[in-house]
């Protein structure tokens, strides 16, 4: 069989004069898939068909050269059975043809994250976002599972000055949007604390009352393009599709959206027991999302009140101008980010020892809570913010510390409510509340209006209608109570004057409860004087 075989249409693939059959194969191109690793490849072939008469058949890849069946490839070619000389002959054509095939290598991306090749070169893989410390002649493949997850407008030179746009995310909610921007910041830089060796699990539950804009300023902080393939629905998404959407999604933030205690036991229960699984998920995976939550009312059970952030927002300290602007300029926080990221990546040695050496100083001094050690990684972030991106300009770091410190007071007082008895709890809320200025208005005992944020005392005990006396509970214990139950708690400690066959009383021709004062006091101090 001679050194060169060439195809002739109307004759077919020949041997010299000699007729090996009456179609040709070629290799076009050659692939070395590189799995993300770097440290195992694989092989495929770009191979074509002419058919007798000159027509190029669909390019086919197939993994080997061997025992290739032309009819499966291509059923235009109607009589493949071919004998052992002509494979024989087609094989060699194969051959000749792969040593002058053009060489292309990819990469095969499968999830998000770094990706070491054998010369060491690093590949950052974001969604859409694909950063490289070097220029290379390798082809990145991007599933499209990943690739859906885009950014939104992002430019390698921002428009505005980087300092004062984050100016803005950061003073939108005072005590608030620090931690917020820092918790947006450690969704997108995960993979550096990843590569430094820790699994920064952070879940941040974003609370208060309705319409007090937690929801609106959480979606003004996204960077992803669709916004809709990072938020799932408590109530209405299910528990295995949202912890596998967690999973795809990281290098991002992750909302949980809206927790609202419901009437209905296994509606409640089924928010919960979804914020739990987000939680061991974040927990058990370290590659998946930074996951935030907005809730009307705290929720769940001690142990993952502890293993989420709380974070407190209060409609009056919301800045709606900024955050009407952040809303109508929603490309900037993708900016940011991108820009934070791309510094980091420049960076990288030097980000992961960094983070190594930030962990060692804030996280590892004794024993931790598991709030604490969210927090850090936190901080972390807004140190390497101000020191590879905008110095000390903003004072980024300093306010977050200062922000975590106020969230993680409210936190621990939240956290010691729950492990009281309920009664207790009721107890202890109510002569809190009763006493805080912040909740109700007190009026003497002359005060013929009564509101639910109104309180009046008279003869060593408080005078509250009923809608005042839930409101009062509501507000300090931020959860829904039932009424009923806080009555008749409040009856057998004997703190009510009340008539008969009611847990209420006429004051003014008003129905309202009257609760004793320095029995309350007594319980309280009984109660506190146990922690």
């Amino acid at each position: 069989m001679g050194e060169e075989l060439k195809f002739v249409p109307g004759k077919g693939l020949l041997d010299g004069e000699e007729v090996v059959a009456e179609f040709d194969v070629r290799v076009l191109t050659i692939y070395y898939f590189i799995s993300q690793t770097g440290k195992r490849v694989k092989k495929a072939y770009d191979i074509e068909a002419t058919t007798f008469d000159g027509e190029k058949l669909d390019v086919q890849r197939v993994s080997n050269l061997q025992n290739l069946s032309y009819f499966d490839l291509w059923p235009q070619i109607i009589d493949a059975g071919l004998d052992r000389k002509q494979k024989k002959g087609l094989l060699l054509r194969l051959q000749q043809t792969s040593r002058k095939a053009k060489i292309v290598k990819r990469l095969l991306i499968e999830s998000n994250g770094f990706f070491v090749l054998e010369d060491e070169q690093h590949i950052l893989t974001l969604g859409d976002v694909v950063l490289e410390d070097s220029k290379t002649d390798i082809e990145i493949v991007t599933p499209e599972n990943i690739i859906r997850l885009r950014w939104k407008p992002h430019h390698n030179q921002m428009v505005f000055p980087i300092s004062e746009c984050a100016k803005d995310y950061l003073n939108v909610c005072p005590g608030v949007s620090e931690i917020l921007f820092s918790g947006m910041l450690l969704a997108a830089a995960k993979p550096f604390f990843i590569e430094a060796g820790y699994n920064p699990a952070v879940c941040i539950n974003v609370f208060g009352r309705t319409a007090s804009y937690k929801t609106s300023l959480v979606k003004a902080m996204l960077y992803p393009q669709k916004q809709v393939d990072f938020i799932a629905s408590l109530v209405n998404d299910r528990i295995p599709n949202t912890v596998r959407r967690i999973q795809e999604c990281y290098g991002f933030p992750f909302v949980l959206e809206d927790y609202h205690p419901a009437e209905s036991r296994d509606k409640n229960n089924h928010q919960i027991n979804m914020i739990d699984a987000a939680v061991r998920c974040i927990e058990n995976n370290k590659e998946s999302a930074v996951v935030f939550v907005t809730s009307e009312y705290l929720g769940g059970a001690e142990s993952l009140q502890g293993r989420t952030l709380q974070v407190e927002i209060e409609k009056s300290k919301v800045d709606l101008n900024i955050l009407t602007e952040l809303q109508r300029k929603s490309h900037l926080m993708s900016q940011i980010v991108y820009s934070f990221i791309a510094e980091l990546f420049k960076n990288r040695e030097a980000v992961v020892g960094d983070i190594r050496m930030e962990y060692e100083s804030l996280l590892m001094n004794g024993e931790r809570l598991r709030i604490d050690e969210s927090g850090g990684y936190l901080q972390i972030v807004a140190k390497l913010y101000e020191k590879y991106e905008c110095n000390s300009d903003i004072e980024f770091s300093s306010k977050l510390q200062e922000a975590l410190i106020t969230q993680k007071k409210r936190q621990q007082k939240n956290m010691m409510t729950l492990s009281l008895r309920e009664d207790e709890r009721y107890i202890k809320a109510l002569y809190e509340a009763i006493h805080d200025e912040s909740i109700y208005s007190y009026k003497d005992e002359n005060n013929y209006e009564f509101t639910k944020t109104e309180i009046t005392f008279r003869d060593r005990a408080c005078i509250l209608t009923k809608a005042a006396l839930k409101y009062g509970l509501e507000k300090h214990l931020n959860m829904k109570v039932n009424m009923k139950k806080v009555a008749s708690i409040l009856d057998e400690e004997d703190l009510l004057k009340h008539d008969a066959g009611t847990y209420m009383t006429k004051y003014k021709e008003r129905r309202v409860y009257c609760i004793y004062i320095d029995p309350l006091k007594a319980l309280y101090e009984c109660i506190t004087g146990k922690r």
